[in-house]
Protein backbone atom coordinates (compact mmCIF):
# COMPACT_ATOMS: atom_id res chain seq x y z
CA UNK A 1 0.00 0.00 0.00
CA UNK A 2 3.26 2.14 0.80
CA UNK A 3 4.58 1.78 -3.10
CA UNK A 4 3.72 2.94 -6.29
CA UNK A 5 4.58 0.93 -8.82
CA UNK A 6 4.66 2.06 -13.05
CA UNK A 7 5.86 0.14 -15.63
CA UNK A 8 7.30 1.70 -18.94
CA UNK A 9 8.61 0.26 -21.75
CA UNK A 10 11.66 1.52 -22.87
CA UNK A 11 15.03 1.50 -24.45
CA UNK A 12 17.48 0.13 -21.89
CA UNK A 13 19.71 3.16 -22.29
CA UNK A 14 16.79 5.53 -21.35
CA UNK A 15 16.05 3.32 -18.34
CA UNK A 16 19.60 3.42 -17.34
CA UNK A 17 19.58 6.90 -17.63
CA UNK A 18 16.55 7.08 -15.80
CA UNK A 19 17.98 5.15 -12.79
CA UNK A 20 21.05 7.78 -12.64
CA UNK A 21 19.62 10.59 -12.58
CA UNK A 22 16.71 9.43 -10.27
CA UNK A 23 13.89 9.78 -11.97
CA UNK A 24 13.38 5.87 -11.13
CA UNK A 25 14.08 3.76 -8.22
CA UNK A 26 14.91 0.48 -9.86
CA UNK A 27 15.27 -0.62 -13.68
CA UNK A 28 14.28 -4.44 -15.30
CA UNK A 29 16.01 -4.93 -18.58
CA UNK A 30 19.05 -6.48 -20.22
CA UNK A 31 22.63 -5.50 -18.57
CA UNK A 32 25.09 -3.49 -21.04
CA UNK A 33 28.58 -5.20 -21.75
CA UNK A 34 29.76 -2.76 -19.08
CA UNK A 35 27.13 -1.65 -16.40
CA UNK A 36 28.09 1.78 -14.74
CA UNK A 37 30.08 0.87 -11.29
CA UNK A 38 27.72 2.53 -9.28
CA UNK A 39 24.76 0.20 -9.97
CA UNK A 40 24.11 -2.72 -7.78
CA UNK A 41 22.61 -5.76 -10.38
CA UNK A 42 20.19 -8.68 -9.76
CA UNK A 43 20.57 -10.95 -12.62
CA UNK A 44 17.73 -13.12 -13.36
CA UNK A 45 17.98 -15.30 -16.62
CA UNK A 46 20.00 -15.08 -19.42
CA UNK A 47 18.75 -14.75 -23.06
CA UNK A 48 20.60 -15.39 -26.55
CA UNK A 49 19.14 -13.50 -29.50
CA UNK A 50 20.06 -14.61 -32.85
CA UNK A 51 20.22 -13.19 -36.03
CA UNK A 52 17.47 -14.25 -38.72
CA UNK A 53 16.31 -14.56 -42.00
CA UNK A 54 12.92 -15.86 -43.60
CA UNK A 55 13.63 -19.64 -44.36
CA UNK A 56 11.47 -19.74 -47.16
CA UNK A 57 13.03 -16.71 -49.54
CA UNK A 58 16.00 -17.78 -51.71
CA UNK A 59 18.42 -14.71 -51.22
CA UNK A 60 20.31 -14.81 -54.49
CA UNK A 61 23.86 -12.91 -52.78
CA UNK A 62 26.53 -14.54 -50.67
CA UNK A 63 26.48 -14.49 -47.08
CA UNK A 64 28.76 -10.87 -46.55
CA UNK A 65 26.26 -9.12 -49.68
CA UNK A 66 22.90 -10.07 -47.98
CA UNK A 67 24.10 -8.19 -44.70
CA UNK A 68 23.96 -5.32 -47.14
CA UNK A 69 21.02 -5.39 -49.35
CA UNK A 70 18.74 -7.06 -46.88
CA UNK A 71 17.51 -4.32 -43.86
CA UNK A 72 18.42 -5.52 -40.26
CA UNK A 73 14.92 -4.47 -38.18
CA UNK A 74 15.55 -3.66 -34.36
CA UNK A 75 13.57 -2.45 -31.71
CA UNK A 76 15.55 0.80 -30.56
CA UNK A 77 18.73 2.53 -32.57
CA UNK A 78 21.22 4.25 -30.63
CA UNK A 79 21.69 7.72 -31.64
CA UNK A 80 25.81 6.57 -32.94
CA UNK A 81 27.41 9.68 -31.11
CA UNK A 82 26.49 8.05 -27.76
CA UNK A 83 29.57 5.76 -28.12
CA UNK A 84 31.67 6.95 -31.25
CA UNK A 85 34.47 5.09 -30.38
CA UNK A 86 33.13 1.72 -29.72
CA UNK A 87 32.93 -0.44 -32.79
CA UNK A 88 29.41 -1.46 -32.82
CA UNK A 89 27.02 -4.66 -33.92
CA UNK A 90 25.26 -2.10 -36.42
CA UNK A 91 28.56 -1.25 -38.28
CA UNK A 92 27.96 -4.91 -40.03
CA UNK A 93 24.76 -4.31 -41.57
CA UNK A 94 23.92 -2.06 -44.69
CA UNK A 95 20.52 -0.47 -43.50
CA UNK A 96 19.11 -0.40 -40.18
CA UNK A 97 15.23 0.01 -39.59
CA UNK A 98 14.28 0.95 -36.14
CA UNK A 99 10.36 -0.61 -35.39
CA UNK A 100 9.35 -1.62 -31.54
CA UNK A 101 6.62 -3.22 -32.83
CA UNK A 102 7.92 -6.91 -32.16
CA UNK A 103 4.96 -8.41 -34.06
CA UNK A 104 5.29 -6.18 -37.05
CA UNK A 105 9.25 -7.17 -37.10
CA UNK A 106 8.60 -10.97 -37.12
CA UNK A 107 5.92 -10.70 -40.26
CA UNK A 108 8.66 -8.56 -42.36
CA UNK A 109 11.49 -11.54 -41.79
CA UNK A 110 8.61 -14.18 -42.13
CA UNK A 111 7.79 -12.48 -45.77
CA UNK A 112 11.74 -12.13 -46.44
CA UNK A 113 12.24 -8.16 -46.50
CA UNK A 114 14.40 -8.00 -43.91
CA UNK A 115 16.61 -10.05 -41.10
CA UNK A 116 16.27 -9.21 -37.24
CA UNK A 117 17.24 -10.89 -33.98
CA UNK A 118 14.75 -13.11 -31.84
CA UNK A 119 15.16 -14.95 -29.05
CA UNK A 120 15.96 -18.63 -29.22
CA UNK A 121 12.53 -19.42 -26.96
CA UNK A 122 10.67 -17.40 -29.65
CA UNK A 123 12.41 -19.64 -32.86
CA UNK A 124 11.19 -22.51 -31.06
CA UNK A 125 7.85 -20.99 -30.92
CA UNK A 126 4.71 -20.76 -33.72
CA UNK A 127 6.27 -17.31 -33.91
CA UNK A 128 9.90 -18.52 -35.53
CA UNK A 129 8.35 -21.17 -37.74
CA UNK A 130 9.81 -20.15 -41.52
CA UNK A 131 12.71 -18.70 -40.04
CA UNK A 132 16.37 -19.77 -40.29
CA UNK A 133 19.82 -18.48 -38.16
CA UNK A 134 22.26 -17.21 -40.38
CA UNK A 135 25.18 -18.58 -38.24
CA UNK A 136 27.91 -18.12 -40.62
CA UNK A 137 28.50 -14.82 -38.84
CA UNK A 138 30.41 -14.65 -36.04
CA UNK A 139 27.84 -12.41 -34.49
CA UNK A 140 24.92 -14.09 -35.30
CA UNK A 141 24.22 -14.81 -31.57
CA UNK A 142 24.04 -11.96 -29.04
CA UNK A 143 24.03 -13.12 -25.31
CA UNK A 144 22.24 -10.85 -22.79
CA UNK A 145 21.59 -11.08 -19.39
CA UNK A 146 18.45 -9.65 -18.29
CA UNK A 147 18.01 -8.67 -14.60
CA UNK A 148 16.64 -5.70 -12.13
CA UNK A 149 19.34 -2.15 -11.10
CA UNK A 150 19.66 0.16 -9.08
CA UNK A 151 22.20 2.51 -7.59
CA UNK A 152 24.20 1.69 -4.89
CA UNK A 153 24.12 4.72 -2.93
CA UNK A 154 20.55 4.73 -2.61
CA UNK A 155 18.38 3.21 -0.10
CA UNK A 156 15.27 1.34 -1.78
CA UNK A 157 11.89 1.64 -0.57
CA UNK A 158 10.35 -1.46 0.97
CA UNK A 159 8.59 -1.87 -2.38
CA UNK A 160 11.69 -2.08 -4.35
CA UNK A 161 12.74 -4.63 -2.66
CA UNK A 162 9.53 -6.03 -2.35
CA UNK A 163 9.54 -6.45 -6.01
CA UNK A 164 13.15 -8.01 -6.21
CA UNK A 165 12.27 -10.75 -4.17
CA UNK A 166 9.14 -11.25 -6.31
CA UNK A 167 11.14 -11.03 -9.10
CA UNK A 168 13.87 -13.34 -7.67
CA UNK A 169 11.29 -16.11 -6.87
CA UNK A 170 9.50 -15.72 -10.11
CA UNK A 171 10.94 -18.99 -12.56
CA UNK A 172 11.81 -17.18 -15.71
Amino acid sequence: PLSRLKISVQPSRQIITAINSELWELGLGPFQQNMPQRFKTVPLFDETRLLVVSADKNYTSDADDLLHQVPLIVSHLDDPDMRPTIEKLRDNFGTIWEISDLSLRIELVQRGLAMTYLDKRLLESDAGSGLKVLDQFSFHAVPLTFGLYYRRDKQLSAGGHQFIRLCEAFNF
